[in-house]
């Protein structure tokens, strides 16, 4: 469709590349990288303000996969997100650090769950939800390799569904749908990529108004950003859905 089109799913490829060169032209600097994050992120959240209201927590998400990609061996360890962040600011950076695992782990299920398996229990459904965006949209991997990643997700596997779908839709926005997504999207969600695609679609229709969509992460009792609620609902789907309802999937094999 046209850049005209206001739907923000319109907007996730070109959010995702964005960042993405941001973030290697950011770290091509690797003596001063740490110095220009520190400064960049007292501006972030003004920053942000200019972006799209729904996808500009996808920022952190960016963050959290430089830090993962370039700094992985303190965040293997344990190192939690970085103490600026706060409330969902901290969820969406784990998103990120998720999708690094899949680069730094060279796609292998196994790693993947050991590695995450290591880190608090409260954190890894969000990394999984990385993992399943980064295995669809650049992946390459068989389809023996998903099928194991899906089932050492164990009870996250709706969350590797969700990341899945999300990768499904910016892959149909950027006009680059492949069979390797579609082959992803099928053993990862019980979906065609295209049906995937149409699910990021409908779940987006009717978001609650009162849901905050930008700035800091809201007080307790207050409702979840519109970013994790449109994540929720397409998490929601895949929870009840017939399709990926199988015994041994049920279980993690990892922690």
């Amino acid at each position: 469709m046209k850049s005209k089109n206001k739907n923000p799913a319109s907007l996730l490829p070109s959010c995702f590349l964005r960042f993405t060169f941001h973030v290697l032209l950011l770290s091509t600097v690797t003596r001063y990288s740490r110095r220009v994050w520190a400064r960049f992120s007292f501006g972030f959240r003004r920053f942000r303000r200019r972006l799209d209201p729904l996808l500009s927590w996808l920022t952190f998400d960016g963050w959290g996969f430089h830090e993962g990609f370039f700094h992985w061996p303190k965040y293997v360890a344990g190192e939690p997100p970085p103490r600026r962040l706060a409330g969902y600011e901290k969820r969406v950076f784990d998103q990120g650090l998720g999708r690094s695992w899949w680069f730094v782990n060279g796609g292998n299920p196994e790693l993947i769950a050991r590695t995450i398996a290591g880190l608090p229990a409260e954190r890894r459904p969000d990394m999984w939800s990385g993992v399943g965006l980064a295995a669809t949209y650049a992946g390459l991997a068989s389809e023996s390799v998903l099928c194991a990643l899906r089932d050492l997700a164990g009870p996250s596997w709706p969350q590797v569904a969700q990341g899945a779908a999300f990768a499904a839709k910016a892959r149909q926005r950027a006009g680059n749908l492949t069979p390797y997504t579609d082959l992803a999207a099928r053993v990862l969600c019980g979906l065609s990529a295209t049906d995937a695609a149409r699910l990021c679609d409908t779940t987006l229709e009717n978001l609650p108004a009162s849901a905050p969509r930008f700035g800091a992460a809201p007080p307790a009792g207050a409702p979840d950003p519109a970013y994790e609620i449109w994540r929720q609902r397409i998490q929601r789907h895949f929870q009840t859905s017939r399709e990926l309802r199988a015994p041994h999937a049920l279980e993690p094999v990892y922690g």
